[in-house]
């Protein structure tokens, strides 16, 4: 069940379809260390596939565009849209500063 806030976010999307509005892009944050986890946590099993992969989808349906932001070579899928970190050691402000230039 989407909670309140996604809903009022759906329906805001729906409402223009003009495309005058700006175009509205998804990022996935997955560059972290995992040092908690131990294991690169995107790659947890989530409603059958890895995390990462699922909260791609999932942006996929309320976005124009959608990215996963993690470490060079995290990803190697050609079929996943990719954002590389370029900065270390800001954690996801990194990732943050370096989807701007999508």
């Amino acid at each position: 069940m989407l909670s309140a806030k996604i809903r009022i976010l759906v329906l805001y999307m729906e409402q223009d379809k003009s495309g005058t509005a700006s175009p509205l892009k998804g990022l996935v944050l997955a560059g972290g260390e995992s040092s908690r986890m131990g294991f690169d946590k995107g790659l947890m099993d989530y409603h059958g596939m890895p995390q990462r992969e699922y909260l791609l989808k999932l942006l996929k349906s309320f976005t124009t565009e959608a990215y996963i932001s993690c470490k060079p070579g995290q990803i190697t899928d050609a079929l996943i849209p990719v954002i590389e970190d370029r900065y270390t050691g800001l954690g996801p402000f990194g990732g943050d500063i370096v989807s701007f230039s999508v």
